[in-house]
């Protein structure tokens, strides 16, 4: 007898209060009254406080059962009734009533042949039953017509699960169900036949041989019968070997014993071996937040222990799922679509059913381990899941949240470092503890003590006590020193690789792990975060904040540091001077390590000579830096001349172009929006077109127009339909887009205010769609 709040069991009283709510629950949504909740408990004769002490158990259930309301107000669970009392939960909580109904729809299952999903919900029906004998039911319940009603209902859903199990050659499966049904009905032949043929398909002929024995002499013994014809038929099928080759992939091997509660499945990844350190705390605030909630992410750095705290909660609650636990780990999944097929397989389902049709009504727990890559496709994985499965629970683990309206967030940050390099500031801390716990396994006589307390606390604090960086630095031990460890974290990220296996890619080395979330940056996220190589471990906006950011609108830094957030490569501390923002050395490190690559990339080479020819394809629209740049540019490093198309609408029908110069705030121009205003009036560039080729007559004028106007800031140019585009010759496409211009070929060039005038070398090709394609495409040169 048992009540649960969610995964959380919820203490239900002593016995006879126990028994109070065993009898409202087998008579779940129907009125009890007091005399017969007096006469289940205490029997023909109850005491004559009898009726007393039912109104008090029941206050003291209600009190268990919603202890956050207001006394007079607890009917939501146990309500009143005329004369008595009603459970007021709805029939699916209940698991008699539950139970009834998996049996129902797999009955139904079976007659329209589909044997595999009767198969799986008569499983989900027998794990519901912790002790089939019902042993404490009938200690707590004076009358035992309904115990015995149940004990056989248990008994037919037994047997057809044993049955199911063999015609869909899942044998092994049901063994342990076929044995507790031996024993509970050691005289019924057609329940001892079915278990000799699972003892067969599951390899175990002599065991077999000798249960029949057992068997007969004990019919001969009690009943004096002979084995009926079910049970002859079964041992001629032994003798014979007529029951087909054995399934002995999962098989075991014993004796009938007492096997004890059937435990639900668990699919995918086994649990984590070993236990938790130093998270006891996390490991609570989960379990209660699962209570209340379907869907749970578990967010944070990278390398800070997600995955294996999810797979303990996991471990932890899979008896309150009877459907069982399943592990899908999408680490290697390059496509989010291939989410619920992963989910499929692990469900012995087919490729292209429906995942929330398979899982139906199961009280399943699914655990999406390391969606951050795909996290919009998972989302909508898990949203449909969440909404069509009523009992399913979900437990996401993500350095990104997946931004549900279901979603529960759990953050888990990096074990506390210790505060001093002494040995009494490393005993109990739970860095030094789990850094002192793997150069054990790895080193058995390692030790921590007064000579390598120094080395440890400088590890631990130098790797910001980040549970895989401290891993991998206790892995080096098998081939290093202390001291060798030390010197590694000077270049943490190439350094800390050591050889290890039966991990995912990316846990396989602390690069690996950090550039995992760098990779699932934007452009502008990624420009943005080069910028945190040089900010102090906690700093605020304007830390981050340039003086180029000023009035721009391209370039949002309280977004974008939120979106850095929210993907766990900062962390958000809020104080009353305002919001402080923190960043492990780590993630620093890699910081650093990209603008370096950036860097030693550097500006493209300006042309010379003359252009190869252009090939007729369209090109990517995307922002570029022009190589050279001008002199006035050098005071905003990184900076260069951007240009940008955007279509309009204007006048007469015809295409126009709006070529909006900009300054790049960094070395490498991203994520401006085409067509929008930006730079300063007074360093934007002009881009003028010189020399239009031949076009078509009644184009003279707009060629003058064209020649006459520049496009500064906000400036729009009216072009012919005559259209080209620029096609990037620049080394390393320096230069490229599209854009539609006044003339079938031609160039354009940069001048500069007050400054001589710097030409580009643009090669502009007739745009496919206007036709003549077998006109050679001229280089015009400056």
């Amino acid at each position: 007898m048992q009540a649960r709040r969610g995964p959380s069991l919820v203490d239900v009283g002593p016995s006879k209060q126990r028994a109070v709510l065993a009898v409202l629950a087998l008579h779940a949504g129907h009125a009890v009254t007091a005399e017969e909740l007096q006469e289940a408990v205490w029997g023909p004769q109850p005491p004559l406080s009898g009726r007393h002490l039912v109104h008090t158990y029941i206050a003291r259930l209600r009190q268990a059962f919603e202890p956050a309301v207001p006394r007079r107000r607890r009917l939501n669970v146990i309500a009143p009734a005329p004369s008595g009392y009603r459970l007021a939960v709805d029939s699916r909580h209940i698991d008699v009533c539950r139970f009834q109904d998996l049996v129902a729809q797999a009955r139904l299952q079976s007659s329209a042949d589909r044997h595999r999903r009767a198969f799986d919900l008569l499983g989900e029906a027998i794990r519901l039953w912790r002790d089939p004998s019902l042993t404490e039911l009938e200690g707590l319940l004076h009358s035992s017509d309904e115990i015995q009603a149940l004990r056989r209902r248990w008994v037919r859903a037994a047997l057809e699960y044993v049955t199911a199990g063999l015609k869909t050659d899942s044998a092994p499966i049901v063994l342990a169900t076929a044995e507790r049904m031996a024993a509970a009905e050691p005289l019924h032949e057609e329940i001892q036949a079915q278990y000799l043929a699972v003892l067969e398909r599951s390899g175990q002929r002599a065991l077999a041989l000798a249960r029949f024995t057992d068997i007969r002499v004990r019919l001969r013994e009690q009943l004096g019968v002979h084995p009926g014809p079910a049970l002859a038929a079964a041992h001629r099928r032994l003798l014979d070997g007529d029951y087909g080759e054995p399934d002995l992939s999962p098989s075991i091997v014993r004796p009938m014993i007492d096997i004890g509660p059937v435990r639900p499945p668990w699919r995918g990844r086994g649990p984590m071996i070993g236990d938790l350190i130093h998270r006891e705390a996390d490991v609570e605030a989960l379990v209660d937040i699962l209570a209340r909630n379907r869907l749970v992410t578990v967010a944070g750095p990278p390398g800070c222990g997600k995955s294996a705290l999810a797979l303990h909660i996991a471990a932890r609650v899979r008896d309150a799922f009877t459907g069982g636990v399943v592990v899908a780990d999408v680490s290697d999944l390059s496509d989010g679509t291939r989410v619920a097929r992963r989910v499929l397989d692990l469900l012995d389902a087919e490729a292209d059913a429906d995942v929330t049709e398979v899982i139906g009504d199961q009280q399943l727990l699914l655990v999406l381990d390391n969606v951050e890559h795909i996290v919009d496709t998972s989302a909508l994985v898990v949203d449909q899941i969440v909404r069509a499965c009523p009992h399913a629970c979900v437990i996401v683990t993500s350095r990104e949240r997946l931004g549900l309206p279901t979603e529960a967030v759990w953050r888990v940050h990096p074990l506390a470092v210790p505060a001093a390099e002494e040995l009494h500031a490393l005993v109990n801390n739970p860095a030094a503890a789990l850094f002192t716990q793997r150069a054990m396994q790895v080193q058995p006589g390692f030790r921590l003590h007064r000579q390598n307390a120094a080395a440890v606390a400088t590890i631990c604090r130098r790797l910001d006590g980040l549970p895989l960086a401290l891993e991998l630095a206790a892995a080096h031990l098998a081939t290093d020193t202390l001291e060798g460890v030390v010197r590694r974290l000077d270049n943490p990220l190439r350094e800390i690789r050591p050889a290890r296996r039966g991990l995912p890619t990316h846990h396989r080395s602390l690069h690996a792990a950090l550039k995992r979330s760098t990779d699932c940056l934007s452009a502008v996220e990624r420009h943005f975060f080069e910028r945190l190589a040089d900010v102090p471990p906690e700093f605020d906006l304007d830390a981050v904040r340039d003086g180029r950011d000023t009035g721009s609108a391209d370039v949002d830094a309280q977004g974008i540091i939120d979106k850095l957030v929210d993907k766990s490569l900062l962390s958000f501390i809020n104080r009353p001077s305002g919001p402080i923002y923190r960043i492990l050395g780590v993630v620093q490190h890699l910081a650093a390590e990209i603008r370096a690559a950036n860097r030693s990339l550097g500006p493209a080479p300006a042309a010379s000579g003359p252009l190869p020819r252009a090939r007729r394809g369209r090109c990517p629209s995307r922002d570029v830096e022009l190589p050279r740049r001008p002199r006035w540019s050098r005071r905003f490093p990184g900076s260069g001349p951007v240009c940008r198309y955007r279509p309009a609408d204007r006048g007469r029908g015809r295409p126009v172009g709006r070529l909006a110069s900009a300054i790049a705030r960094n070395p490498v121009p991203q994520g401006l929006v085409p067509g929008e205003q930006v730079g300063r009036r007074r360093s934007a560039a002009r881009i003028t077109v010189d020399r239009p080729g031949p076009h078509h007559p009644g184009q003279r004028r707009a060629r003058r127009r064209d020649q006459r106007h520049h496009c500064g800031p906000g400036r729009s140019v009216d072009l012919p339909r005559s259209g080209f585009r620029v096609c990037p010759q620049w080394p390393a496409d320096a230069f490229g887009g599209s854009w539609y211009g006044s003339a079938p070929w031609g160039q354009f060039h940069t001048t500069i205010r007050g400054r001589e005038p710097r030409r580009r070398r643009i090669h502009l090709v007739r745009s496919p769609r206007q036709g003549d394609r077998g006109r050679r495409p001229s280089l015009s040169g400056s």
